[in-house]
C-alpha cells in the first residue's frame, strides 16, 4: 500500500475513532464539568440536554460546512482541504480534552469574563465542537481522494469497502480506548503506568481519551502535509465554488437520478443517528439493562469487530461475489427495519444478536448506496456530491438525537420504532427508483433498436 492511501485510511480511522470515543464517554465527561443546568432566559437546559446539544452542534455545523468544503476540494484540490480539516479536528479535540485544565488558567488570568470555572469549561467544550464542526470535511475529502485514484467501478466499490472496514476498526478501538483511558484503574491505564505513561490516565482521567485523539489527529495532519500528493487532476477541477452551503443540498435533491437516492440516504441517516450514532444507545441500555459505560464500550467494540469483518471481507468475498448491488440494496434496508422493531422487546442476549444483524445489513446498505452515488456523480462534482452525502448524515444527527430523546422519555422503544419506519421508507424509495431506472433503460434500448 502506498503512503498516500495509508494516510487517507488513517484519516478515516481517526475520524471514526473520535466518534467511537465520544459515544460512551462524552455524557460522563460533561457531567464531570460540574454544570447542572444552563439558563438561556427563554429555557433552561439540563445537563442531559447539554450532552445532546454538544452532539448536535457539531453535526449542524458539519452539515453547513461539509458541502462547501467538498466544493472547495473540487476547485482547489483534495490535499489542502484535507490538511485544513485534519488540523481543525486536532485543535478541536485538544481544546475539548483540556477544557477542565484550561478553564482555571483563564479564570486566574482574568480571561474568563467573570464566569465560574465550570461554565468556562463548558464554553470551551462548545468551542472545541464548533471548531471541529466547521472543519469537518476530512471524511468526504478522504472519500473523494480514494475515488480519484480508483480506476473503475470495482475499485470504487473496494474503496468504499476499505473505508467501511476502517469505519468498523474505528468503532472497535474508539469505545475501547475511551472506556479504558477514562478509568484510572483499567487494564490500559495500568499498562501505561508500567511503561512510564501512567500520567495520561492518572492526570487527565475522563479528559484522556479526547487528548489522545487530538494528538493522533495532529500526527495525521503532519503526515498528510509531508506525504500526501494531490489526487484531483487539473482537467477535472470545477471552475466555481459554491459559497452557499445549502445550495449543494438543493442541487442534489433536484438531480434527476440522485434525488431519490439522497432521500433514501437521508431517511436512513435519521434512523441510524436516532439509535446508535449518538447518546440514545447509551441511555436506552442504561435504562433497560442497567449498563455502565464499560458495558456500552464493550458492546460497541463487538459491533465494530463485526462491522470490520463485514465491510472489509464479506462485502468483497461473499455479498458482491454472490449477489449484485441491486439485489442487495432493498433487502439490506428491509432487514435493518425489522431489526429495529424487534430490538427494544428482547432480553440482553437477543438484543446483542439483533444489534449484530442490524450492523451487517446497514453496513451493506451504506456501501452500496454510497457507491451508487459515486458512480452517478461526474468527476468535477464528486467532492461536492460526497460532501453533500456526509452533510445529510450530519443534518440528521443535528436534530434526530433530540427528537429520539423526547421519544425515549415517553417509551423506551419509540426511538427504535421511529427508526424502523424511516428505514422501511428508505427501502421503498430505493425500490421505486430502481423500477424507474429499469423502465428508462428499457425504453432507451427500445428506442435504439427501432
Amino acid at each position: 500500500m502506498n503512503k498516500a492511501k495509508l494516510v487517507i485510511l488513517l484519516t478515516v480511522f481517526i475520524d471514526v475513532l473520535g466518534l467511537g470515543i465520544v459515544i460512551p464517554v462524552l455524557p460522563f465527561y460533561v457531567f464531570s464539568i460540574g454544570v447542572n443546568s444552563l439558563n438561556l432566559g427563554f429555557t433552561v437546559l439540563s445537563v442531559t440536554d447539554l450532552v445532546t446539544v454538544l452532539f448536535s452542534i457539531y453535526s449542524l455545523l458539519g452539515f453547513l460546512s461539509s458541502p462547501f468544503l467538498g466544493s472547495l476540494s473540487d476547485k482547489f484540490g483534495r490535499r489542502p482541504i484535507l490538511i485544513l480539516s485534519l488540523a481543525g479536528t486536532a485543535f478541536g479535540w485538544l481544546l475539548y480534552g483540556t477544557a477542565k485544565e484550561v478553564a482555571p488558567w483563564l479564570s486566574t488570568h482574568g480571561l474568563g469574563f467573570g464566569l465560574a470555572i465550570p461554565m468556562i469549561a463548558l464554553l470551551l467544550l462548545f468551542l472545541g465542537r464548533i471548531i471541529d464542526g466547521f472543519t469537518s470535511g476530512n471524511f468526504s475529502s478522504a472519500q473523494s481522494y480514494l475515488l480519484d485514484i480508483a480506476k473503475d467501478d470495482k475499485e470504487r466499490a473496494n474503496a468504499f469497502g476499505a473505508i467501511g472496514a476502517i469505519f468498523g476498526l474505528g468503532f472497535i478501538f474508539g469505545p475501547l480506548l475511551g472506556g479504558q483511558l477514562a478509568e484510572t484503574n483499567s487494564f490500559l491505564a495500568n499498562l501505561l503506568s508500567g511503561v512510564g505513561l501512567g500520567f495520561i490516565s492518572q492526570s487527565f482521567g475522563l479528559s484522556a481519551p479526547f487528548i489522545v485523539t487530538g494528538c493522533l489527529a495532529l500526527l495525521n495532519t503532519l503526515s498528510a502535509f509531508f506525504f500526501l500528493p494531490e489526487s484531483h487532476k487539473l482537467e477535472h477541477r470545477a471552475r466555481a465554488v459554491s459559497k452557499n452551503p445549502i445550495r449543494p443540498i438543493i442541487k442534489a435533491f433536484r438531480h434527476p437520478v440522485l434525488a431519490p437516492i439522497f432521500l433514501a440516504w437521508f431517511l436512513f441517516s435519521i434512523a441510524f443517528t436516532s439509535t446508535f450514532q449518538g447518546p440514545i444507545f447509551s441511555l436506552f441500555t442504561q435504562l433497560n439493562f442497567h449498563w455502565t459505560p464499560n458495558n456500552v464500550s464493550l458492546a460497541l467494540t463487538l459491533v465494530g469487530v463485526l462491522g470490520a469483518l463485514n465491510q472489509g471481507v464479506l462485502i468483497k468475498k461473499f455479498w458482491l461475489k454472490h449477489f449484485t448491488e441491486l439485489q442487495l440494496e432493498v433487502p439490506a434496508y428491509f432487514v435493518a427495519g425489522v431489526g429495529f422493531i424487534i430490538m427494544p422487546n428482547v432480553n440482553v442476549l437477543w438484543f446483542l444478536v439483533i444489534l449484530g444483524i442490524i450492523n451487517l445489513s446497514t453496513g451493506v446498505a451504506r456501501i452500496i448506496t454510497n457507491n451508487a452515488i459515486a458512480k452517478l456523480a461526474a468527476p468535477h462534482e464528486r467532492g461536492e456530491i460526497l460532501g453533500t452525502t456526509q452533510g445529510l448524515v450530519l443534518l440528521a444527527a443535528a436534530f434526530s438525537p433530540t427528537i429520539a430523546g423526547k421519544l425515549l422519555s415517553i417509551n423506551a422503544g419509540f426511538p427504535f420504532y421511529e427508526a424502523a419506519f424511516l428505514t422501511f421508507l428508505a427501502a421503498g424509495v430505493i425500490a421505486l427508483n430502481q423500477r424507474r431506472l429499469d423502465k428508462l433503460e428499457a425504453n432507451s434500448r427500445k428506442d435504439s433498436t427501432s
